[in-house]
């Protein structure tokens, strides 16, 4: 596993990043000789946090617009009668 996240961290500064991505690894594990029985495990995880992360955003993103619609007071509050 020390071997792995060396060659995941020599991929991501070749691409001039300092953050690891899933995608490093999955590229390792399907070009490196020693890695390759682990290609298919690494892109079923690889797919599996994407889908996770995905829905994450869209749960989060919606609920926080709910309580924010159920804790504003309506339009017309705002205007005085006159």
């Amino acid at each position: 596993t020390i071997h792995l996240g060396q060659e995941a961290v020599k991929v991501a500064q070749l691409q001039n990043r300092r953050k690891l991505m899933p995608e490093d690894v999955a590229h390792v594990c399907a070009t490196r000789e020693q890695f390759l029985f682990l290609r298919e495990d690494v892109k079923d995880l690889v797919r599996e946090q994407k889908a996770a992360n995905q829905s994450n955003k869209t749960s989060s993103g919606s609920s926080s617009m709910a309580a924010a619609a159920a804790n504003s007071k309506p339009l017309t509050s705002y205007f005085a009668s006159k």
